[in-house]
């Protein structure tokens, strides 16, 4: 019942509320008492439970980066981040002992640094405004390649045409080089 108090040894810093709903928060008052009983006015915070994790992961590998995308969450109030997690060659299952590789508050995100031709394991949880996350995940693999080397024609002209990436892509981009 909420309106019964939990009472707490004058020694405990911490508590924890079972039977809440996912995804919310909830007000609780706390409040002292002296040693004749006098009650303080207290100060009110708000616990947020876990919320659920995102859905619709997605790795696209890259030259030595992997760009991820997912679903966002919601409520949106309740989430402070997403903490993104990657480890080589094992599914990540849970991340409990896990350390993030990033945190964004976007549903999307680059993990640089990576390894061409090597697997990596990508898992992504909703961090909510309490610092809890849910730690049980679903991982996605991807394994970045190294970009092509173009291969020059013998007794042909080679010339380099810089694309950005984020054009590269589209499938409208359509590049071609006249006679110079």
């Amino acid at each position: 019942n909420s309106t019964t108090p939990d009472l707490l040894a004058p020694t405990q810093t911490t508590h924890e509320r079972a039977g809440l709903a996912a995804s919310g928060a909830f007000p609780f008052k706390i409040t002292a008492y002296d040693a004749i009983g006098n009650e303080s006015s207290g100060v009110t915070v708000t616990g947020y439970t876990w919320l659920d994790n995102p859905a619709g992961l997605s790795a696209e590998p890259f030259s030595g980066y992997v760009e991820l995308s997912w679903s966002a969450v919601s409520p949106a109030g309740h989430l402070k981040h997403y903490a993104v997690y990657a480890r080589p060659d094992t599914p990540i299952t849970s991340v409990q002992g896990l350390t993030p590789s990033l945190t964004t508050s976007a549903a999307q995100a680059k993990v640089a640094g990576l390894t061409n031709n090597q697997t990596y394991h990508f898992a992504v949880t909703a961090v909510n405004r309490s610092d809890g996350e849910r730690p049980e995940v679903t991982s996605v693999a991807a394994t970045p390649v190294p970009t092509p080397t173009p291969m020059a024609t013998p007794g042909a002209t080679m010339h380099r045409l810089f694309v950005p990436a984020s054009l590269a892509r589209h499938p409208l981009v359509r590049a071609s080089l006249g006679s110079r």
